[in-house]
């Protein structure tokens, strides 16, 4: 995936990079900027989702994002001792 369709993706998608960094669960905005400006490649899972959401109708792909980002919050979290 080239850095320019990544990035026409996110804005068809309508969120900033820091969103999408959150929705895939990313730590910082940086990986997605890194992605835009060909200075790292993203992996074939996001390149692979990315491309799923570009086709999708709106509805479903706002569903898709609002579940990605909502698990990836839950697994983030920091797990408590003895869990």
């Amino acid at each position: 995936m080239k850095p320019k369709e990544f990035r026409e993706i996110r804005e068809k998608l309508g969120l900033t990079q820091k969103e999408l960094a959150e929705v895939f669960g990313l730590s910082s905005y940086l990986p997605v900027n890194h992605y835009e400006s060909g200075f790292r490649t993203p992996s074939v899972l996001i390149q692979a989702v990315m491309r799923i959401l570009n086709q999708w109708p709106e509805k479903k792909r706002t569903e898709l994002l609002t579940e990605l980002k909502e698990e990836c919050a839950k697994l983030s979290k920091p797990k408590r001792k003895g869990s």
